[in-house]
């Protein structure tokens, strides 16, 4: 078991700098993360669209991808 924080879960949703290595990592043993996660990966991605870095829509799919049941809330639109 390997222990992923956000910023690494971050990486694994955009293309930045250590994404391939998480990917890796993630796949080759059974990830394991906080229940806060999901809150501070949202946050970073939206920091991220907020400041930039990535487009509104690679949010959205980052997003949904981290969480697939976000595409059936409507509160989240």
């Amino acid at each position: 078991m390997r222990y992923f924080d956000a910023s690494a879960l971050v990486k694994r949703y955009v293309r930045e700098e250590g994404s391939a290595k998480v990917r890796r990592l993630i796949s080759s043993d059974t990830p394991a993360t906080s229940r806060l996660s999901e809150v501070e990966v949202a946050s970073a991605l939206e920091r991220l669209a907020r400041e930039g870095a990535i487009a509104r829509a690679e949010r959205d799919r980052a997003l949904t991808a981290a969480n697939p049941y976000r595409a059936r809330l409507s509160w989240w639109n």
